[in-house]
């Protein structure tokens, strides 16, 4: 079942037109990784879903994170982001360091002169310890980086992960001439050296906008 999108207002050569678009099909490769680490590329390295398999630093992708238990130190939660289908995953990653990262990128065929929206889930999971048994982390803003969409050569505005539930970031492109693109999700310098963080539901989906008289 196709989508409406809310009505968009466009002025060109002083008239308003009002048109309505209708949402296509997402063109991101494995967007909601259900066929798992295929489709793209990380500044990280892989490791297979594990018991503490985010104790270094490295991705895994997963359906949940506690089954199996992806880092002892986060209390045992699903901690997936809104489905849209039954094989859906998550990467989920231990994000070291302090520079910029990029922690997925992929490669798309795009139609040229159209509008494009990109979005994804993002969360944060680090944050100060508890003193429970065992010790958990809570998340919290101070440990809660940003990220960016790119675009080939064009970032969104930062994007602040969720504190322990996803919030959606997303930008809006122009393809103008261009019939390929590279999109990347980079999470932005941090000063703490690292974070628990979960990305999912990837998608880059055409706008159709009609044309207002006289274009």
């Amino acid at each position: 079942m196709t989508s409406i999108l809310p009505l968009i207002i466009l002025a060109s050569f002083g008239q308003t037109v009002s048109t309505q678009a209708t949402a296509s099909e997402n063109i991101i490769p494995n967007g909601d990784f259900s066929q798992g680490n295929t489709g793209f590329k990380s500044d990280l390295p892989y490791n297979k879903p594990a018991v503490d398999c985010l104790w270094p630093g490295a991705y895994t992708i997963a359906a949940r994170f506690n089954q199996p238990q992806l880092h002892h130190l986060i209390a045992p939660e699903a901690l997936t982001p809104p489905k849209h289908g039954v094989n859906d995953k998550v990467l989920f990653a231990n994000a070291g360091g302090t520079e910029a990262l990029t922690i997925w990128q992929t490669d798309v065929k795009c139609k040229p002169n159209t509008r494009y929206t990109l979005s994804f889930m993002c969360m944060s999971m680090t944050g100060y310890m508890t003193d429970g048994n065992p010790p958990r982390q809570v998340a919290t803003e101070e440990w809660a980086p940003e990220f960016e969409i790119w675009a080939n050569d064009e970032p969104s505005t930062p994007i602040r992960a969720g504190l322990l539930k996803y919030y959606k970031g997303s930008m809006v492109w122009d393809s103008g001439k261009k019939t390929k693109a590279t999109i990347k999700i980079v999470r932005t310098k941090f000063p703490h050296g690292g974070g628990l963080i979960a990305i999912g539901d990837i998608r880059m989906i055409a706008v159709p906008v009609e044309k207002t008289a006289g274009n």
